[in-house]
């Protein structure tokens, strides 16, 4: 569990900063040895500047301070062919590490995943 490369969907995903908790996808993006995952909350906001016209893919703009990763609605991005419905976004300044132990003490699996 918590690999690189996988999205996980949670009924009710705890935020680090204790704001309400809600349904929530995280996508894993890599690993520090056996106890941190960086990881992504991706959003549906778009916060791209208006010049950015990217449907799928790396927005990178270094004069601007900005990065992101876009997600075309219905793009198959996993092997299970998994695909966000709506226009999806992870920004490079929201990407978090998180501990996996306290993951896996939070959210249990209870016979199946998340």
């Amino acid at each position: 569990m918590f690999q690189p490369k996988q999205v996980i969907y949670f009924n009710e995903f705890y935020f680090k900063n204790g704001n309400t908790a809600k349904p929530k996808y995280l996508i894993i993006l890599g690993r520090i040895e056996e106890r941190i995952i960086v990881a992504s909350l991706p959003t549906r906001t778009n916060n791209s500047p208006s010049l950015v016209n990217t449907n799928h893919g790396c927005v990178n703009l270094d004069e601007r301070r900005f990065n992101c990763y876009v997600f075309e609605p219905g793009r198959k991005i996993c092997e299970n062919d998994f695909s966000f419905e709506l226009p999806t976004f992870i920004y490079g300044n929201q990407v978090e590490d998180y501990n996996i132990e306290i993951l896996e003490e939070v959210y249990k699996i209870q016979g199946v995943d998340y």
